[in-house]
């Protein structure tokens, strides 16, 4: 499946599940102390308990209006954690412009936060330094990272309907937002020409790339024929039920079902990153 079929897809999803809709956050942390690591803006790491951090790995779509960005929504635009070296130690109080990344070390899995400086694309591809600095989960790690979160819809059991992702090279300043939620229109072109333009920006030292998005963006000509793009993922649904066809109903299976469809959300992506990754050094 290439990026001309599935970003359509993505945007149909997209428009569907964001008209009228609010931002519910959907936090793994509690009001406890946590076993994490915090790496210093110098690259130091120091471990131990983290309390007070509010950003969450995922989030819920319900019905009503926000006019806050979905940033301060989420309470990712919040600077304050606290800190114990010790579980029984004392308290220091920690400022999100002190630290680069928070990673909480649980026992099945590890979830890291990076710090965060936020670009994005108007209506016009043009760049807008947003003047924001946010806490968002790795989801990906490469020559250009992932982060972001999971967008779930719960009115009959959780499912997942896309990934809010923002884009970085590790060791850029600034991370993109190829759809940006705050600044959606339900013009599809233009959605098509930002998520370019943010891929464009994150690439824009490598040549090579930029003669691909170059090249891409003169085959971006979609037919936002709803038939078609329905076609389109019902394939992807069948090629995904055939995989779960092979576990027991359970959290597995649940767990791959999961992944999958998050596979599917970043396809769009990882096909730009593989290019980036293929053809820069």
């Amino acid at each position: 499946m290439t990026i001309k079929k599935i970003i359509p897809i993505l945007i149909l999803l997209f428009v569907y599940q964001t008209n009228n809709a609010q931002i519910v956050d959907v936090s793994i942390f509690g009001q406890q102390f946590l076993p994490s690591e915090i790496i210093l803006n110098n690259g130091d790491t120091i471990s131990g308990y983290t309390k007070d951090f509010t950003a969450p790995k995922a989030l819920e779509l319900r019905t009503g209006f926000e006019f806050r960005s979905i940033e301060e929504q989420l309470r990712l635009t919040s600077t304050k954690f606290k800190f114990k070296r010790e579980i029984n130690g004392e308290v220091e109080n920690l400022d999100i412009a002190d630290i680069k990344a928070i990673k909480f070390i649980g026992n099945n899995n590890t979830i890291k936060y990076e710090k965060l400086k936020l670009k994005t694309i108007n209506r016009n591809a043009e760049v807008v330094d947003l003047e924001r600095t946010v806490m968002i989960p790795l989801i990906q790690e490469g020559k250009i990272n992932l982060y972001g979160m999971e967008v779930l819809e719960c009115s009959s059991g959780c499912e997942l309907y896309y990934v809010l992702v923002y884009i970085k090279k590790p060791n850029d300043e600034f991370a993109y937002i190829p759809f940006d939620i705050n600044r959606f229109n339900f013009n599809a072109v233009s959605m098509d020409n930002k998520f370019m333009k943010a891929f464009e920006e994150v690439g824009s030292d490598c040549p090579e790339f930029l003669a691909y998005i170059e090249k891409r963006e003169e085959i971006l000509e979609y037919n936002y024929n709803h038939k078609k793009l329905d076609n389109e993922y019902g394939r992807f649904e069948q090629m995904r039920k055939e995989k779960l066809k092979q576990f027991p109903k359970g959290p597995e299976k649940r767990k791959l079902s999961r992944q999958l469809d998050v596979e599917f959300c970043l396809l769009p992506y990882n096909i730009l990153i593989n290019q980036y990754s293929s053809l820069c050094k």
